[in-house]
């Protein structure tokens, strides 16, 4: 998976230097790309009374105001970084452009998160702020103008096209070693000819979401390469392919056909490496999964690609354009994930779950009543004699067993409770 970017199809560090130490070089970099509102020598006019906007200048940023005293716009002033890419660092941070373009360079480049605090000499919150606004555009992005003809269409495969399938546990341990992590679990579809990729979280891996994934994103006519998971043998899932092929992990990695799923089992280590620890989570791996899709779609035009997504994005606030669509195509994206076709796989763990509690339980208050048992005298020693006369400890085993007791008639009850819930 080609996610780090060749330095030969990036900028130099020195023209970077160059254009980022020098605030009309910045001013015009970003002018250049259409980022800016009113650089030129003309006014703006008002959005709503159409009048000359009178220029000033707040925390070395320019800003636009109306005098129209009759003007009924809400916000009479706003900023030559408003409702664009820029607008991010009109509010509390502040960022110059030459520090925006030397982030944006480093994130592209794939420098390490403290290395970058290090060199921009801004704290962890604002360099992890913006970070994880970069790879917001990117994800806005790959959601709104997809992969490229280059790719394909809308899904990915097609007539002759092999694609392999895997599900992946990003916070599990391999093999039940190591320090246990709250993870979670992401589908991933890779097709072996163009590399094109979907990544998605979802809350289970039940036969019912993984093919409500499939049918949203795999061609049907393609050849499905899966591991020997039972879901991918239900119906309507590797069956309704035109052809389904797995391998059985626990025996091989590669059968005696061929048939394997490394490429993906590949991918998903690089999907591993390239998300943060701190976004294993369902709600914050969404991004960082988009934007490894970008860097994958757009390799080798790095720079080019990023500034022009940078200048499409419009915020509600944009004074000219009423398209305000930067942060709902994720969060229309996240909606959509978390409608996925009901199951009961939370309650079948559930139930499972307390059957061994309530397996564990019963071996432990069995053990109990075993050592509470009077235990037979030794030779030589009448029974009389090996029972103890501490009235105390005789006290404390008949509390122990009413207490025993009193546990199991309540699990009984409960036992009750959930089976006449389940009827109902």
């Amino acid at each position: 998976m080609r996610l780090l970017q060749p330095r030969s199809s990036l900028p130099s560090d020195s023209e970077i230097h160059s254009v980022a130490s020098d605030p009309v070089k910045s001013k015009q970099f970003f002018d250049e790309r259409g980022m800016l509102l009113g650089t030129g020598t003309e006014r703006l006019a008002c959005p709503s009374c159409k009048r000359g906007l009178r220029k000033g200048s707040k925390n070395h940023i320019v800003t636009h105001r109306c005098r129209n005293t009759d003007c009924h716009r809400d916000l009479k002033s706003f900023s030559e970084r408003a409702g664009g890419f820029l607008q991010k660092t009109g509010g509390r941070v502040h960022l110059g452009l030459g520090m925006i373009i030397k982030l944006v360079y480093y994130v592209l480049v794939g420098v390490a998160f403290g290395t970058m605090i290090n060199m921009t000499k801004h704290s962890q919150h604002t360099v992890s702020d913006y970070t994880h606004y970069i790879e917001a555009v990117m994800a806005e992005d790959i959601l709104r103008n997809g992969w490229g003809r280059r790719f394909g269409g809308n899904l990915i495969g097609g007539e002759d096209e092999e694609v392999e399938m895997d599900e992946t546990k990003m916070g599990a341990c391999k093999d039940g070693k190591g320090h246990p992590v709250e993870g979670v679990w992401v589908l991933v579809a890779v097709c072996r000819r163009t590399g094109r990729f979907v990544a998605e979280p979802v809350r289970c891996r039940c036969k019912k979401t993984i093919k409500w994934f499939l049918d949203r994103h795999v061609d049907k006519r393609s050849t499905l390469y899966t591991d020997g998971w039972a879901a991918y043998q239900a119906k309507g899932v590797g069956p309704s392919f035109k052809c389904h092929r797995w391998v059985n992990h626990k025996k091989e990695f590669v059968a005696d056909d061929g048939t394997n799923t490394n490429t993906v089992e590949g991918l998903n280590f690089g999907l591993k490496q390239w998300t943060r620890r701190r976004n294993w989570r369902f709600e914050s791996i969404i991004v960082p999964l988009l934007a490894c899709a970008w860097r994958t779609a757009y390799s080798g035009q790095f720079w080019t690609e990023f500034w022009r997504a940078a200048s499409e994005v419009r915020f509600p606030g944009h004074p000219y354009e009423t398209d305000g669509h930067s942060r709902t195509v994720i969060a229309n994206y996240m909606d959509l994930l978390n409608r996925p076709p009901p199951c009961n796989c939370a309650e079948k763990k559930a139930r499972r779950r307390a059957k061994r509690e309530a397996a564990k339980a019963r071996a432990i208050r069995r053990e109990a009543r075993r050592a509470a048992l009077p235990k037979k005298a030794p030779a030589g020693m009448s029974d009389s004699e090996s029972e103890s006369d501490d009235p105390f400890e005789r006290q404390a085993e008949s509390a122990l067993l009413d207490y025993l007791y009193r546990e199991e008639r309540f699990e009984r009850a409960a036992k009750m409770a959930r089976i006449d819930h389940s009827d109902k």
